[in-house]
Formats: structure tokens, C-alpha cells, sequence
């Protein structure tokens, strides 16, 4: 499936940019976002990578349902199927490493809540 160009119209939007101010932020022309968006010029790889981390989402939310990658993106001219592949592997991969990061945030959350009601108890004790 093809990238999901009204998904990135749809953060710029929401983050009150022009085009030309979100162009500044990722370090490209206007004329090269106003491409992009009208389907003139295909993103790379590198380029939705760059959306994607200042919008902090995963690259698979700017893809259909699935998240499948088609000749929508481009890397250095061309992709081809083990290209493909290889991408969709990578981003199961570190979708998979946020949810293990996610899962070790909530851990010590909840082991920082413990610590600080050690330490009440501890300043009760100590009055």
C-alpha cells in the first residue's frame, strides 16, 4: 500500500504549520513538501524517516492498514521486493523494542510510586 500522504497533511496541519514553516523544520524546500503531498515526487526512505521522528510516530502510521510498503517509496531511485521485506522486518523489529521499552517505563514507574512511599514512611518514622 502506498504512504498515507493526508496522514502527513494531517500533522502539519494539526501542528498549526505551512508548508514552508514545516519545510524549514526538516530542513527541506516548500516546493519539495508541496511535491511530496501532491504525489509528484515519492518520499525516501530517509525522508519519511525524517517526518516520522519530528512527528514522533512510528514510520507504519503513515501506511494503510498493515502497514505495507509499495513502490510509493522510493530509496535511491528504485526498491525492490527484498527491500520490501527487509523494511517491513525493520519495523516490526522496533516496534517491538518500544513496546519492551514501554513495558520497562511502566516497571519503573511503578518501582519509583514504591520508592516514594518508602521514603513517606521513612519521614513519618524519622518526626
Amino acid at each position: 500500500m502506498p504512504v498515507n500522504l493526508l496522514k502527513i497533511k494531517q500533522l502539519i496541519k494539526r501542528r498549526g504549520f505551512t508548508y514552508k514553516e514545516f519545510a524549514k523544520e526538516i530542513n527541506v524546500s516548500e516546493q519539495t513538501i508541496v511535491n511530496w503531498l501532491k504525489g509528484h515526487v515519492k518520499l525516501s526512505i530517509d525522508a519519511l524517516e525524517k517526518i516520522a521522528a519530528y512527528f514522533d510516530v512510528p514510520i507504519s502510521y503513515f501506511f494503510d492498514e498493515g502497514g505495507n510498503i509499495s513502490g510509493s517509496i522510493v530509496n535511491n531511485g528504485n526498491i525492490s521486493n527484498n527491500n520490501v521485506g527487509s523494511i517491513q522486518i525493520t519495523l516490526a523489529k522496533k516496534e517491538n523494542e518500544i513496546e519492551l521499552l514501554k513495558t520497562k517505563l511502566e516497571a519503573c514507574e511503578k518501582e519509583n510510586a514504591t520508592l516514594r512511599e518508602l521514603i513517606d514512611v521513612l519521614k513519618e518514622r524519622c518526626k
